[in-house]
């Protein structure tokens, strides 16, 4: 699925340790989500202290990204206990090639970013120039 950027709307990492979502506005008018989705593999056994067990994990790549339809009619009604966000709509696997382009449409409409929001876009981009690869980083994660 490619789609022609009319608009960037905004850029943020998930707080999943890394992964990055793009929003952008489509030529059709439709709000879309370019997705980046990290690929965490478990580092060592999980340890134990004060705060409970923690796994070391380590990112090793990102998946093949894909856009996701922000439209709400097309996402999971919400419920009682779950109100499902924007990345719960309908998703469509987008080739490493697709996503430069897109990527690449941003980096020309994108005006006034935020320090943060710069370096999240910036992040975003090499992840994407670099096919999902990435430097190998460890985090610790509760479990």
């Amino acid at each position: 699925m490619l789609l022609n950027v009319r608009k960037f709307i905004s850029v943020e990492m998930i707080r999943d340790g890394g992964s990055f979502a793009l929003k952008f506005e489509s030529c059709d008018g439709n709000q879309y989500i370019l997705f980046a989705r990290i690929r965490l593999a478990n580092r060592g056994p999980a340890k134990k202290d004060q705060h409970g067990y923690h796994q070391e994990r380590e990112l090793v790549s990102y998946d093949v990204p894909v856009i996701i339809d922000c439209d709400p009619g097309k996402r999971p009604q919400d419920t009682d206990k779950v109100i499902y966000s924007v990345l719960s709509g309908p998703e469509s696997p987008v080739t490493w090639g697709q996503a430069r382009q897109i990527i690449g449409e941003i980096g020309r409409l994108a005006q006034g970013l935020s320090p943060m929001e710069a370096s999240w876009l910036k992040q975003m981009t090499a992840i994407v120039e670099g096919d999902g690869q990435s430097l190998r980083s460890t985090w610790s994660r509760s479990s």
